[in-house]
């Protein structure tokens, strides 16, 4: 969370959010956050999150966009969070301020719990990739309703447009190689079957298991136009980035995941050897992300440059992965 906006939160906005919900009020208590304030309470038995994000993350108009759809996939029968209708029977409910306002927001609490061991478990690998094809099939049949302001782009996300706002002399080069692989994303022809609206973000943080092994997805807040296999690469990305045996185990990951993909929405051979290169983009937009919110003195984010900051100015791989014999293992298991 950024210090300025830290700085700009006050109580008074938590009394108006518990006005707007339903609440046992002695159930309410904060979760965190990385770029909004999230807060857990409890209403006749169930669980549900508010969320509260400042507009210089996310403008109301854009945090409606992200329920509307969400809610279309809700009502198509995807497992996500149910958004939640506050007192005056919309999404979302904004607290003005001197500089910029904030955004009241919130959702069903997913059930289950978070995943432990999606290196080793199968059925949940497949399950996993299986979902996000569900999403892309949904979302081809998306169309934001007359009222709602479109989502944006990828390429409009605050984070990509300003970029270079967080970088100095000594990382100035992330800023280059940014500049590079977005030059290659965007020759990637764009499809109804390989471009839409999706999550951006379906890592192990943001999904809750269920017994049967079945995901609840919640937390669309960087929903975007994108490439579906940006998906994909995220999902990798996130299971992988802090194994020190990331090679090894990649091959049979991706195996279950893509498997599961495939029982929902289709692949072609082209988008699917697009994944290296949506690897290297998260890697630079995760180093990003850590410059603009954390310290440099930040546990995780001081991890994540020794391993990464390098490799991201030497233009190495993600993963030293043969994707072309990966592709043909996928489709003749």
């Amino acid at each position: 969370m950024e210090p300025k906006i830290k700085a700009l939160f006050k109580d008074d906005i938590l009394e108006v959010s518990k006005t707007l919900y339903d609440m046992d009020l002695n159930s309410f208590k904060f979760l965190g956050g990385f770029e909004s304030f999230v807060y857990e309470y409890e209403f006749k038995d169930k669980a549900f999150i508010l969320k509260i994000s400042h507009s210089s993350h996310r403008t109301q108009s854009q945090i409606e966009s992200e329920f509307d759809f969400v809610n279309h996939l809700y009502q198509q029968g995807a497992s996500v969070s149910k958004p939640i209708l506050n007192r005056h029977h919309r999404f979302t409910h904004t607290y003005l301020l001197d500089e910029g306002y904030f955004t009241i927001s919130s959702t069903e609490k997913a059930l289950g719990n978070r995943p432990t061991d999606l290196l080793t478990n199968r059925v949940l690998q497949h399950n996993y990739g299986k979902t996000i094809g569900l999403f892309h099939h949904l979302t081809m049949s998306y169309e934001p309703k007359i009222s709602i302001e479109k989502r944006f782009t990828w390429v409009d996300d605050p984070l990509i447009v300003e970029c270079r706002n967080y970088l100095d002399e000594s990382d100035g080069f992330v800023y280059d190689e940014m500049i590079k692989v977005m030059d290659q994303i965007q020759k990637i022809p764009q499809t109804m079957t390989n471009y839409g609206l999706i999550h951006t973000d379906i890592h192990r943080s943001n999904f809750l298991v269920q017994e049967d092994q079945t995901l609840t997805v919640f937390d669309f807040d960087d929903a975007a136009y994108f490439y579906f296999m940006s998906d994909i690469a995220i999902a990798i990305f996130y299971t992988l980035f802090f194994m020190p045996n990331k090679d090894e185990v990649a091959e049979a990951f991706i195996l279950q995941l893509m498997q599961g993909y495939q029982e929902t929405h289709p692949m072609s051979k082209a988008d699917f050897l697009t994944i290296p290169l949506f690897l290297r983009f998260r890697t630079i937009v995760l180093y990003l992300a850590l410059k603009r919110s954390t310290q440099k003195t930040d546990p995780f984010t001081m991890k994540y440059n020794g391993l990464y900051l390098d490799s991201i100015q030497q233009n190495l791989p993600f993963l030293q992965v043969d994707f072309e014999m990966l592709y043909q293992r996928i489709n003749r298991s």
